[in-house]
Parts: C-alpha cells; structure tokens; sequence
C-alpha cells in the first residue's frame, strides 16, 4: 500500500471548543488505485488531505506514505515528501505574473533540474493537458478550464507518486469539469494514484472507483465502486 492511516484524529480549537475534523479514522490506499472522497463541506476531506501532504498533523493515531510515518518526517525533510504528492486545488494557486511555460519551468528550477531537462519535461507536462498552444499565454488569459489544466500540469511536472484533487472542478462548467476528470483519469491510467475529493455527484457516479464517504469526520461508507450516497 502506499498511504495507511491508523486510528486518526484530528483536533482542532475554536472558541466554542474543540473540534474533531477527523474522529478516529482508519483505511488503506493502495499503489495505483482512484480514490475519491466524498461527504458535506466540513466532513473532513480536505483535513484529510492536508494530512496526507504534512500540512497538518494528527492529534492521534498514525499515517504513513511509502512504510514511513509522515507523522515523524522533519519539517526540513517535508518538501522531499512533497515531491511525490501532487496536489491541486479549486482556486487553482498559479504565479500571476508568470505565463504558462513559466509556471512550469519555475517548479522545474526549485527542483533543480536541469535547463536541457526543463525545456523537455515542461513541454511534456503541457501536452499531457493540453496546453501547448498557450505556452506564452499568462493566467489572466487563460478560461478557468486552462487554468486548472495548468495548476494539474505544475502538479505533474515533478512526477509524482500520488496526486491529490482537492474540489478541482468547483469553479468549472459541466463542460470543464468533464475536462479535467478526463484527465485524473488519464493521469491515473498511467500508473499514479489519485485521491480526488469532491461534492459533484454526477463526477463520482461515472467514475465507478472506489469511494469513501466522511461525515462529521468518521468513515461511514467505504465501497470499492461506490456511488454518491450522503
């Protein structure tokens, strides 16, 4: 398996008191699997998520990527980790003054490859989404479609293990939303894992993967093809 979690909790302080985001949580995710989590706004999915990436940190319990507990990791040794989880978000977090190619080629430099390998991997990355023609094209250009095509190709560009979709479609048409779960899938076809979290019913009654439903924080539907049931 490449992510467990044991026993999980995650509490959270507000001035009405404590609040479990994530109530004694346990599952396993295997290498190459399309796991879509489902539940209300507050269920916990994107806590879960941040968990997984090492933004957060449970209260209890254990989780692991790879056999190693991310609870553990250093915070020096966190953007390693980060490296093999691709993340994408619904308000997509793009460099505004950067164009598309560049977008690309900045996280190429943070990851310090080189310039013949940039130019390479970058180009890759948008023609997988389909973004060749918008190589110039600055995010203010781009239609809310593009811009996630590209937020999905910066999350790609470091080939990554797993990739996590946090309401990737929330502010997209039905048009661009069957957009990008096209290529989740084509992302996950060719061998990563994808977490994809989302309210959409229609999207998750399509897929027919594995689905787990969070309400209130606790697992309450685990189904290898699951449907949209809350």
């Amino acid at each position: 398996m490449i992510i467990s979690f044991k026993g999980v909790t995650k509490i959270y302080n507000s001035l009405s008191g404590p609040i479990k985001a994530i109530d004694n949580v346990s599952f396993d995710i295997e290498r190459g699997e399309f796991v879509s989590l489902v539940g209300r706004s507050g269920a916990g999915k994107t806590t879960l998520l941040k968990i997984i990436l090492g933004q957060e940190k449970p209260n209890l319990g254990d989780v692991f990527f790879n056999g190693e507990d991310v609870r553990t990791i250093k915070s020096s040794h966190l953007p390693l980790l980060r490296r093999r989880i691709g993340a994408v978000f619904q308000d997509y977090k793009l460099l505004q003054t950067k164009t598309a190619l560049e977008n690309i080629v900045f996280v190429l430099q943070a990851l310090g490859i080189g310039d013949d390998q940039i130019e390479k991997d970058a180009a890759e990355v948008l023609n997988i989404v389909e973004l060749s023609h918008r190589n110039n094209n600055f995010p203010a250009e781009l239609s809310g479609g593009e811009k996630q095509r590209l937020a999905l190709a910066r999350a790609l560009v470091s080939r990554p293990e797993v990739l996590l979709a946090d309401e990737p479609t929330g502010n997209l048409d039905p048009y661009h939303t069957q957009d990008i779960i096209r290529l989740l899938q084509k992302v996950h076809q060719i061998g990563t894992t994808v977490i994809l979290a989302t309210h959409n019913r229609e999207i998750i009654n399509n897929l027919n993967q594995r689905v787990i439903t969070l309400e209130e924080g606790r697992i309450i539907r685990d189904e290898k093809e699951g449907k949209f049931i809350i």
